[in-house]
């Protein structure tokens, strides 16, 4: 089996993992509050990376403490808005809108990481631009403020990620991963005693699969990525919001409009292009 296709499994493992823990997040959210849910995925992640990182010897202080703020800070704020729009629109919607995050990388990867955009570059985004319009359009007149939670989710995302860019020249995995685990633990958790809801025994167990599958998908995320290019990856990286749909069918029996199937294929396509332009165009300037 190459590399890229092994790549291209463990990717599709990934998102198997998002999705289950987007719908588990939707219903363990319709019986505690939302930071709550946001401070257990937070705990989780923390508890069980620096088990790894104690493991495998790996510093956790980090060399670029700002940057790596930075992430964290970025990091939290989506996912918090992310969790808040799972609580008002499907699963597929919420993670079809997250994924437009390479709309924004574009730019910023421009700026910070000096990578050059061409015209086809602007188009692709136009064309997500177009697709995610028609996913959030407004319903009776009414700002669809779920969609727009999911899509400001995205731009934390893209911010995040281009913090990460930076940070994998000195900073190990497992240090940047942990750094977004313990600030999530520290925002949510003031956040959460404000409204604190004991769980039942159901939903504890619910709140626990929501950290296991949210870790074992970022792990499942990094390890995809060490072995195929990511541009290439980027339609694989795209079956969350299909999973995500399969999701809202068997839990929910909720099944995407033409409109949303529409939009979302155009997300898809267009964010997948880019994401491949993107790793073509950087490779050419590194060679």
């Amino acid at each position: 089996m190459s590399l890229q296709v092994k790549g291209a499994l463990i990717l599709g493992l990934a998102m198997l993992a998002f999705s289950a823990s987007s719908a588990l997040v939707k219903v363990a959210c319709a019986h505690v509050p939302v930071m709550q849910v946001v401070f257990v995925r937070g705990i989780t992640g923390a508890i069980i990376l620096f088990a790894m990182a104690r493991h495998k010897r790996v510093p956790l202080g980090g060399k670029r403490k700002g940057l790596l703020l930075a992430r964290g800070v970025c990091g939290t704020v989506a996912i918090m808005l992310y969790y808040n729009a799972l609580m008002g629109i499907p699963v597929a919607d919420t993670m079809l809108l997250n994924q437009s995050a390479p709309i924004f990388v574009l730019p910023l990867a421009a700026i910070f990481l000096k990578e050059r955009i061409t015209w086809r570059h602007g188009l692709f985004v136009l064309l997500a631009l177009f697709g995610v319009a028609v996913v959030i359009r407004p319903s009776t007149d009414l700002v669809n403020v779920p969609g727009m939670l999911a899509l400001t989710s995205a731009i934390f995302a893209a911010c995040a990620y281009v913090l990460v860019r930076k940070l994998t020249a000195t900073e190990h995995t497992l240090t940047i991963v942990f750094w977004f685990t313990v600030i999530t633990v520290l925002v949510a958790t003031p956040l959460m005693l404000l409204d604190f809801v004991v769980p039942d025994a159901g939903t504890l167990a619910v709140l626990a699969a929501v950290g296991l599958f949210g870790t074992a998908g970022q792990l499942l995320l990094t390890k995809a990525y060490s072995y195929g290019e990511a541009g290439r990856l980027a339609v694989v990286g795209s079956l969350g919001a299909v999973l995500g749909a399969g999701w809202d069918l068997v839990i929910w029996g909720h099944t995407p409009d033409i409109w949303t199937a529409a939009g979302g294929i155009v997300i898809i396509t267009a964010c997948a292009s880019i994401q491949m332009l993107r790793h073509s165009t950087t490779s050419g300037v590194r060679n």
